[in-house]
């Protein structure tokens, strides 16, 4: 099988918003410029057989229990957890307060770990489903997706539908008594063999991130994490590239939807905002968020776990 074809397959099965049964919209109703559409389609987020492998976090293991409203209003059906995602019932943009960028990085925990296997855990969603033209119909599927690889990149891959969210509360009311669409149900699990799960490539370098401007190094970075495990030395010119660098904006403190703090970067790019939290101490990314001129976030990933095991589970 060859490399594309390998792609291909792979993003076949495992895009999230494979199997959602979504109304058909007007093809106008998609066009930038049609009368009564400004919003502007988001960049669907597909990523390729290597970057399956997701090898990121600052070393700490963060459980997925359940959904929970960040206001304190229980939705009906929901079960509040303390380490619960800040996803319910409506997805919103990290708020930030005051703060310095990453002071010179130490080293993440996953630098001294060992095990035949790594194991990544992240949650994600590439695509906000829009029911109708407007704005107002939109809801999101996230997808939770562990992964554990050896050094021949052969491993397994298991993955679960999360309940659905929104960006918007005029969308959460659309869909309060409607069927919402789902993916398919999990967890699903998939073994590969070797060369089908990890990155081939040797790490690029910081130039090569920030070739095509912040706006596309954002990207560049997002899917650097999604693939290798980021040394400390590559971290660190990372993090002094992003402070030089010409509409990159320091936005400060954060706490991220996994609770976690940590300090984020903002850059426009087009009509979306892309914006990337870092862990203020190991500089490892933890967070990236596509917004979108309405404040509605259409793309994120938290990057969740991250260690060195010697099983695979049962």
């Amino acid at each position: 099988m060859s490399d594309q074809q390998k792609v291909t397959e792979m993003l076949r099965r495992f895009d999230p918003a494979r199997g959602l049964q979504v109304r058909a919209v007007d093809a106008r109703a998609l066009m930038v410029d049609a009368p009564g559409h400004q919003r502007r389609a988001s960049r669907l987020v597909l990523v390729a057989a290597a970057v399956l492998v997701l090898l990121v976090g600052g070393g700490a293991v963060v459980a997925l229990r359940a959904i929970h409203a960040p206001t304190g209003a229980t939705p009906e059906g929901a079960v509040v957890d303390d380490m619960a995602l800040d996803f319910w019932p409506v997805v919103r943009p990290m708020a930030f307060e005051q703060g310095d960028p990453p002071a010179a990085p130490k080293a993440a925990a996953y630098e001294s770990q060992h095990g035949k296997y790594t194991h990544i855990g992240v949650v994600s969603w590439n695509q906000v489903f829009d029911d109708a033209p407007g704005g107002n119909s939109q809801i999101i599927v996230p997808q939770e997706r562990d992964i554990w690889f050896d050094e021949q990149g052969a491993g397994r891959i298991v993955t679960r539908q999360l309940p659905a969210v929104f960006p918007n509360e005029a969308s959460r009311q659309y869909w309060k008594n409607r069927k919402q669409p789902t993916g398919e149900p999990g967890p699903h699990t998939d073994d590969l063999g070797a060369g089908m799960v990890g990155s081939t490539k040797p790490l690029p370098t910081v130039d090569h991130l920030f070739e095509r401007g912040p706006g596309e190094a954002c990207w560049a970075i997002r899917d650097l994490f999604s693939v290798h495990v980021v040394p400390l030395d590559l971290r660190a010119r990372l993090l002094d590239r992003l402070a030089h660098t010409e509409g990159v904006e320091w936005v400060g403190r954060t706490v991220d939807r996994a609770g976690r703090a940590g300090v984020g970067a903002r850059v426009r790019n087009g009509d979306m905002t892309e914006v990337l939290v870092f862990d203020p101490t190991t500089g490892v990314l933890l967070a990236w968020d596509e917004i979108d001129q309405h404040n509605a976030v259409q793309g994120a990933t938290l990057f969740l776990k991250t260690e060195r095991t010697d099983r695979l589970p049962a």
